[in-house]
């Protein structure tokens, strides 16, 4: 991130950046992080990333006790970060108050086609759903037909 100021054409200072200008610009110490706040108010905190975009070089690991990066690989399973956070909240003492950030890129993967079988296995779930769909979404067999025709 960039901390320089911008000033205007006119002369008049503009704050700080608070986007990324690079694929390599860092969050710089002068940003007060929620980690950060969290610790001051004396909260453990830990965060685990998969994210490689969040690595400890960029500089979100601010604030935080431990800041685990080690999964930072676009094909991280997110099952390996659960892992690692579950471990260390097993190390905290009961009551002790903490603030757990976990990041996973498992929702970020390609779809694949949903399985027939699997969809209709659902059916009943899938029709109890509140979510506003179109009802051949809620109708197991009718909503693989409709997805299936050209």
């Amino acid at each position: 991130m960039s901390t320089q100021r911008q000033d205007e054409p006119d002369g008049r200072a503009q704050p700080p950046s608070t986007q990324p200008l690079r694929e390599t610009d860092a969050l710089s110490d002068g940003f007060a992080t929620l980690a950060e706040a969290y610790q001051a108010a004396g909260f453990r905190t830990a965060a685990f990333v998969s994210n490689p975009w969040l690595e400890g070089d960029y500089g979100f690991g601010q604030g935080f006790e431990v800041y685990d990066d080690s999964f930072a690989r676009w094909d991280a399973p997110g099952a390996l970060v659960s892992l690692a956070a579950i471990r260390w909240l097993e190390g905290l003492e009961r009551g002790e108050r903490f603030f757990l950030y976990l990041h996973y890129l498992d929702p970020h993967q390609p779809y694949g086609p949903l399985d027939r079988a699997h969809t209709l296995a659902r059916a009943d779930e899938l029709g109890r759903d509140a979510r506003p769909l179109p009802e051949e979404a809620r109708s197991g067999d009718s909503w693989w037909r409709a997805r299936a025709s050209p």
